[in-house]
């Protein structure tokens, strides 16, 4: 119970962290150490967002700009009051974290429909693990049908005004799909998912 409780609060705390890094990344961040905008392959205003999958190959093009050996640790969207039709349109951006063991530092790409940037940039405590990207076969979008078929559009109908966060990161060596669902201070709710196989995990 403990662990659950732990989880629980530090899938709240990305949920806003996500939030801020992905206003961060659209506004450029300020000068200095944070990293200018950077859009390798920028697409036209009304060009719709890519999926997380093809936002990828525009994410590592900006981190490798930053550091040649830059190597993915997560990705993440967020949906405010979501729903099940804006959840499968997709989110207004995704929020990409890499890491450089070179640099022993993180940096945070944001991917929206104009392109690629760079966003804040942190020192690496200690060595992060990072995802396999052989092992994420199962696609974001699979990953939110599989949310709302395992009781999250019920969850959703029941909180109107529940976020949701969608997070792909490394564990012990594989790559899981966590999605949380929460309102306010309400009891959320959590699918976790192997992003090789797409079986649900505890």
């Amino acid at each position: 119970m403990r662990t659950r409780q732990i989880l629980i609060v530090l899938l709240v705390a990305t949920l806003a962290v996500t939030l801020l890094l992905l206003l961060w990344a659209w506004t450029g961040g300020p000068g200095g150490g944070s990293g200018g905008p950077i859009s390798p392959s920028p697409a036209s205003p009304s060009a719709p967002l890519p999926t997380a999958e093809e936002a990828l190959g525009l994410a590592k093009e900006a981190a490798r700009r930053w550091q040649m050996d830059a190597q993915l640790v997560g990705v993440s969207a967020t949906w405010s009051r979501a729903r099940r039709e804006n959840l499968l349109a997709g989110p207004s951006g995704w929020s990409f974290v890499f890491y450089s063991p070179a640099a022993g530092e993180i940096q945070y790409v944001g991917v929206g429909s104009e392109g690629a940037s760079l966003g804040r940039r942190f020192p690496a405590p200690t060595p992060l693990e990072t995802v396999p990207e052989e092992k994420w076969q199962f696609a974001a979008a699979d990953a939110l049908l599989f949310f709302l078929a395992s009781g999250g559009e019920r969850y959703l109908r029941d909180h109107p005004s529940a976020a949701v966060n969608l997070r792909l990161g490394a564990e012990a060596g594989r790559a899981v799909w966590t999605v949380l669902a929460v309102e306010g201070d309400k009891e959320p709710f959590i699918v976790r998912i192997d992003a090789s196989t797409g079986e649900r995990l505890p």
